[in-house]
């Protein structure tokens, strides 16, 4: 085998252990457990609108059973396209009262109430999960929300214990 011919092997062979890796690292993700634990209550943070910071009072509380307590919540459906997910918002009224939360991947979960089912993800980059901040946008706009931690195991080091969810209301 002349050196041109080895050469060209080994660039094969590394091509196709690099995609091998990257199929591997791309399946693995949807494995990736949550970093918090339940109960845990996101509260207030910041709607953007374009250049536009608006403090906002909107609560996200999660028990372990699987239901939650919103405040002042936006209403929607979320879609996803082009790997990536939206809220198309349905009503400029905001929501307030229980709902359901279910796991959508380590990255992500789906809230569920009324009319809607909104998914929203933790403020992480990069790969690594971060539980401090909920974010989501609107498809239409330019607009999205950061909501902050208030209390409860983000994942991400420690936080005030929560406070019995049914006081948040």
């Amino acid at each position: 085998m002349n050196r041109r011919t080895r050469d060209g092997v080994r660039r094969s062979v590394l091509s196709l252990l690099l995609i091998s890796l990257f199929a591997l690292l791309t399946a693995c993700v949807g494995l990736i457990p949550l970093a918090f634990q339940a109960p845990i209550v996101w509260k207030g943070g910041y709607r953007y609108a374009g250049p536009v910071l608006e403090p906002i009072q909107t609560t996200v509380a999660l028990r372990p059973d699987g239901t939650a307590l919103l405040k002042d919540f936006p209403q929607g459906t979320s879609r996803t396209s082009d790997k990536q997910t939206c809220l198309d918002v349905s009503t400029e009224t905001r929501f307030t009262g229980e709902a359901k939360w279910s796991t959508v991947s380590g990255y992500s979960i789906r809230l569920t109430f009324s009319d809607s089912s909104v998914m929203v993800s933790d403020g992480g980059k990069f790969g690594s999960q971060d539980w401090s901040r909920l974010k989501f946008g609107a498809c239409n706009a330019d607009v999205h929300w950061d909501i902050g931690i208030f209390c409860g195991d983000s994942g991400y080091g420690p936080n005030p214990p929560c406070p019995d969810l049914a006081d948040l209301r």
